[in-house]
């Protein structure tokens, strides 16, 4: 039971280059069923997260794994609206640079010390990004399920919407923050360790 939480993990990072491959089909039941898979991803993330603390099974594995497997998702989704010419893609590389980064942190924390813990401005800044995601994908499936009712006019309007691009913005901003915010306690943590 206390491998579970790591195993959605790994699920997660699974069902990311499918949810990709699907989203950028153009086909109408794959584009419908990637949204379905974002939902379980999402909700995985969820799920492994309530059950580590429930069973007490959080371990440095589950530390690691849970924040890579959300990177990878999100990582597989912005690139997807760049193919889908949704959002600029100097802001997705400098989201990308930034999930880099940290995650090379984390190996060098966990080579060295106990691990990086994720903290809470960038648990905000995942779930932010998200969102954003879950409002872009929806939009796609609801045009697929309902061109009738959403014309192509109105489809692209919307994808194209200022309130688009300046969410990205803030998500790209608060990714840059939320490094610099790792990197000055990594600063912090080794000035403390060296003065005892």
């Amino acid at each position: 039971m206390n491998q579970i939480p790591n195993i959605l993990s790994i699920f997660r990072i699974i069902l990311a280059p499918i949810f990709f491959i699907f989203i950028i089909s153009d086909t109408k039941e794959l584009v419908i069923i990637s949204f379905f898979l974002y939902l379980l991803a999402a909700f995985s993330d969820y799920l492994d997260g309530f059950l580590a603390r429930k069973l007490n099974a959080i371990s440095s594995f589950g530390n690691f794994f849970d924040p890579l497997a959300d990177k990878i998702l999100t990582s597989f989704a912005f690139i997807a609206f760049v193919i889908k010419d949704i959002t600029p893609l100097w802001m997705v590389i400098i989201v990308l640079i930034r999930d880099l980064v940290t995650t090379l942190l984390r190996i060098y924390k966990l080579e060295n010390t106990k691990g990086l813990i994720t903290s809470k401005l960038a648990k905000w800044k995942t779930f932010l990004q998200m969102l954003f995601i879950f409002f872009i994908i929806t939009w796609i499936t609801t045009y697929y399920l309902f061109p009738d009712f959403i014309n192509f006019s109105l489809y692209i309007k919307v994808l194209k919407s200022e309130f688009l691009d300046y969410s990205m913005l803030l998500l790209t901003l608060l990714s840059v923050y939320s490094l610099l915010d790792y990197v000055i306690n990594i600063i912090k943590r080794s000035k403390y360790s060296t003065k005892n």
